[in-house]
């Protein structure tokens, strides 16, 4: 069960500083109604229904609690950074950052390995840019892309480092 992700990118413009964020997908659910739940949440994120996303991720885990018996420590990462990215969208940094913070914890203590850790340190990276701490940031951009660099290219998908846009 491994999170897909797309290559994050930041570059500067002349007024501007875009941020592209990793896209995660769903892990395989164990039943119909937890990956019914997950599509359901995304579309409320993206549509800034935060709280009915909220809500629906929170239903999504107790129902793979109840199919599984639990939830395994990998698939609590998946949760745990899929609703800070809410709460990052809501503007609840601090909230956003405890549920990063949370997720990297597991993270180490199950040892996902180096993609999933460059993950979790540009999710930090990005919550502290939301934060206005652009310093911190950048440091958790940068050691992200060093974890990266160990990673096999055929591992992730990477993006044109500098897109144009018109």
């Amino acid at each position: 069960r491994r999170f897909v992700r797309v290559w994050y990118t930041m570059w500067h413009g002349e007024a501007n500083t875009c941020l592209i964020k990793e896209v995660l997908a769903a892990p395989v659910c164990p039943a119909p109604s937890v990956q019914e739940n997950l599509a359901a949440a995304l579309r409320h994120h993206n549509h800034g229904a935060f709280k009915e996303a909220l809500q629906l991720y929170e239903a999504a885990q107790g129902e793979w609690a109840l199919a599984e018996g639990g939830v395994p420590p990998s698939i609590s990462v998946y949760f745990n950074i899929v609703m800070a990215d809410v709460y990052e969208s809501m503007r609840e940094d601090g909230t956003a950052l405890s549920l990063v913070l949370k997720a990297k914890q597991l993270a180490d203590q199950i040892d996902l390995g180096e993609e999933q850790e460059a993950l979790l340190l540009s999710r930090l990276a990005s919550v502290f840019y939301h934060m206005g701490d652009v310093n911190r940031a950048l440091g958790y951009y940068t050691k992200a892309k060093l974890v990266r660099e160990k990673v096999p290219t055929q591992a992730h998908l990477s993006l044109p480092p500098s897109p144009s846009f018109p």
